[in-house]
């Protein structure tokens, strides 16, 4: 018998304590030549052979399970849940109430984001990155109940059409215009770079399955874009900060997973700029893949 052996028997104790109790039955085996634990079909069956030293000598007691529980037996991972960080080896993940700090929704996602006015249809494909929470603390509550708040980061490029760039002709004022007719494998995107703060409600189906929705508050602490041009035989790359986009926005996010992989889908109504000075660059939407959310 290992420590892994023992690990598991102690999880299953306080099950097998229970059910004793309720049936007003104790079973005491003294000198057990081999302890089998097996868990199966929302069931866990222990096997003791070889009671004191006799191979023919057996007992077996099954437990049946909530198919919703998950226990912990490595004291830091849950099924569809991240990295957690707090959590004490054989905790049940979601049969009383409890906190977990955590770490979790690496995701990637493509979409398009509107121009409104003048420079409607100018826009192209949207791409973000990011890790939705950094370090989050959730509440588990409930049947599979989940509130959870945390800090994260994002990166998000905007692109343009190729007959498009980001220009700056005034100071303080960023708008789009056509690239010259002769200018060659030309590409232009805006990148805004943020710390996110989600407010997140999940709920669990099944044993693997999970919902979530919410709402996330984005600070839009860094934004640039960048132009890039064939003149004849001139390749040109340039890079423009210090733009004037909102600091503060909200977006909308749902999303589904299965164990720690699924699908999301956020919405971005908010202009990216602040009134004046750029494009009306609003209605962003992105769908893209997550993991452990």
């Amino acid at each position: 018998m290992n420590f892994r052996f023992f690990l598991l028997l102690s999880c299953l104790v306080p099950a097998l304590s229970m059910m004793a109790a309720t049936a007003d039955t104790v079973k005491v085996i003294n000198n057990p030549g081999k302890v089998t634990v097996i868990k199966k079909n929302g069931e866990v069956k222990l096997n003791v052979a070889g009671i004191d030293g006799d191979a023919g000598k057996t007992y077996t007691y099954t437990v049946r399970t909530d198919d919703d529980e998950d226990y912990d037996v490595d004291g830091n991972t849950h099924s569809g849940k991240g990295i957690v960080f707090n959590r004490k080896k054989c905790a049940a993940s979601d049969s009383v109430p409890h906190f977990d700090v955590f770490i979790s929704g690496l995701y990637l996602g493509w979409g398009h984001t509107n121009a409104a006015g003048e420079h409607h249809g100018t826009t192209g494909k949207t791409f973000e990155v990011g890790v939705l929470n950094v370090v989050g603390l959730a509440y588990h509550f409930g049947d599979r109940n989940r509130l959870s708040l945390g800090v994260g980061y994002q990166a998000k490029y905007h692109e343009l059409k190729k007959s498009y760039t980001f220009a700056s002709p005034a100071e303080n004022e960023l708008t789009i215009e056509p690239f010259p007719a002769d200018y060659k494998k030309t590409l232009s995107q805006l990148v805004v770079h943020s710390v996110q703060f989600p407010l997140l409600y999940a709920k669990g189906f099944g044993k693997k399955f999970w919902a979530y929705g919410g709402g996330v508050m984005n600070w839009n602490f860094y934004a640039s874009y960048d132009s890039n041009y064939k003149n004849g035989r001139t390749r040109v790359n340039t890079n423009t900060k210090g733009l004037n986009q909102r600091k503060i926005t909200f977006d909308a996010l749902v999303g589904v997973q299965w164990n720690n992989l699924g699908v999301y889908f956020r919405y971005s109504p908010q202009s990216i700029f602040k009134d004046g000075y750029g494009p009306k660059l609003n209605k962003s939407w992105t769908l893209g893949l997550a993991v452990g959310f």
